[in-house]
C-alpha cells in the first residue's frame, strides 16, 4: 500500500459562519480549540503533534453507517450512488467509476421524508478501489459547502440515528 504524506492546512473555514480563518488570525497552536475572530464560536482543530498529524484517518464527526442515495453530475448525465456512511464533515459514496483526488463534486443527498435533496459541494479526500481491505470501492469526499439550513437538518438526521450526531 502506498503511503501518503498529508499537509497539514493553516487555514481553516468556520463551521458555522463560513468564513476563513487565516493563518495569522490562528496564532500560535497553543490549544486544540479556535476561538472564531468573525463569530467567537470555538472550532475543534485536528490534532497536531510535533510530528503532525499522529493518526492516518483522523477525523473530527463520528461516522454513521447508512445507505443513502446521492445523485451528482459526470460527463454526460447525472449519476446514482449510495454512502455507505455519513458525518457531520463528510460522506462515503460507493461507486466504481469515482471522480478523481481533490475534485470538487456538486452532489445531491436525499434525506428519508425529505422531498427535495440536500445540495453539498463536496471534495474528494479519498478513493478506494475493488478489493482495498475487502470493501466496496468508492469515494470520500469533504463537506466543502453547504447552506446553513441543509447543514442543521443533517445535524438532526445525524442525532435521530442515534448518537452519529
Amino acid at each position: 500500500m502506498p503511503v501518503v504524506e498529508m499537509m497539514v492546512r493553516r487555514e481553516y473555514h468556520c463551521p458555522v459562519c463560513h468564513r476563513l480563518i487565516s493563518e495569522e488570525q490562528m496564532g500560535p497552536a497553543e490549544s486544540d480549540v479556535l476561538p472564531c475572530p468573525h463569530c467567537s464560536v470555538d472550532i475543534l482543530l485536528p490534532r497536531i503533534g510535533k510530528e503532525g498529524v499522529t493518526e492516518g484517518n483522523v477525523r473530527r464527526d463520528k461516522r454513521c453507517p447508512v445507505k443513502l442515495m446521492v445523485t451528482y453530475p459526470n460527463a454526460k448525465e447525472f449519476q446514482s450512488d449510495y454512502t455507505k456512511n455519513i458525518s457531520r464533515g463528510g460522506l462515503f459514496v460507493m461507486t466504481t467509476s469515482p471522480p478523481a483526488m481533490g475534485t470538487k463534486v456538486a452532489i445531491n443527498l436525499h434525506l428519508p421524508a425529505l422531498a427535495e435533496p440536500i445540495n453539498i459541494i463536496g471534495e474528494v479526500v479519498h478513493t478506494q478501489t475493488s478489493g482495498e481491505d475487502g470493501e466496496a470501492p468508492g469515494v470520500g469526499l469533504k463537506f466543502i459547502d453547504m447552506e446553513p439550513i441543509s447543514r442543521g437538518t443533517l445535524a438532526s438526521y445525524l442525532r435521530y440515528l442515534s448518537d452519529c450526531g
